[in-house]
This record gives C-alpha cells, structure tokens and sequence, in this order.
C-alpha cells in the first residue's frame, strides 16, 4: 500500500496518504468525488478493545494463541465452512479473524499497536469511538491505553 512503511521496521507513516483501495481493487472516493469536509458533521466509529483478550491456551493466560484465520483456513480448504465438526476450526471458543490484521495479529494492550491506530484515526478526522461493551466485559485496561495514546497524540498535535 503507497504511504506505509513495512511494520517490521519498527516504523509507520501516514504521510502522503490521500486514497486507499482495498486488495479487491476497490477505492474509497475521494473529496473531489464527495466534497470538502463537513464541519458540521462528526464521524464516529466501531473499535473493539477484546482482541487478545481470549486467545489463551491454558488457565494462567500465559500462553497467547494467535486467532484462526478464516481466509487461511478456506483457501487451504475451499469446503470447510460446510464441515463445522472440522479440526481446522480449532476448539470450541477459539477466536477467528476473516484476515490478518495490517499489523499481524496482536493483543488491544500492545501500545505499538494502539499508537498506529490512534495516528490513523487521527489522519482520518474520526471524531468519536464507540467500543463495544455488550458482552460484560468493559476492558478497562484496553480502555485505559487507548484513551492515554489518544490524549498523547493530540498534546503532539497542538
């Protein structure tokens, strides 16, 4: 993707980021198709603060299982949402992504990973976060990091 630079460098940049396409060859539009800004309007949008949060192997929670990817587990296997009794599924409660996330799969407390999407949020005028809370789990500590960063990166941003 143009603008971004290979996380395993330990770096990442926005810079010079006005168009973004998805790996289908899908393009969001840009201002000159939708217009300029709407200052009266706010943007919000879904973040979810679990991941992680159930990917353990054993009761101490010291063993991080990586999520299942759904995409994997299809293309090694273009048959298996018909065999929900297949091994490839993993066990019961096992969390699934659809792909692998831009920065690899990774825990909602990893401050590397938090920062990249406080940036990018920034970068994209996102106004408000809903986290989503339904499941009475609160993640308070994931919370926690993310209000911080953001509250980081707007002292940067003055």
């Amino acid at each position: 993707m143009p603008g971004y630079a290979s996380p395993s460098d330990g770096s990442f940049s926005l810079a010079s980021i006005d168009s973004a396409a998805d790996n289908t060859g899908r393009e969001l539009p840009t201002s000159e198709t939708v217009g300029e800004t709407k200052q009266d309007k706010q943007v919000g949008l879904f973040y979810f603060l679990w991941l992680g949060e159930h990917d353990y192997n054993d009761d101490d929670r010291t063993r991080f299982v990586p999520p299942l990817d759904v995409t994997k587990i299809l293309s090694a296997d273009p048959e298996a949402g018909y065999k929900p009794d297949s091994g490839v599924w993993g066990k019961y409660g096992v969390m699934h992504h659809w792909g692998e996330p831009l920065f690899g799969y990774y825990h909602s407390r990893d401050e590397w990973v938090v920062r990249r999407h406080v940036e990018m949020l920034t970068h994209a005028g996102i106004d408000f976060l809903f986290f989503d809370t339904t499941n009475a789990s609160i993640y308070e500590e994931n919370a926690k990091i993310l209000a911080r960063l953001r509250a980081d990166e707007k002292r940067v941003r003055r």
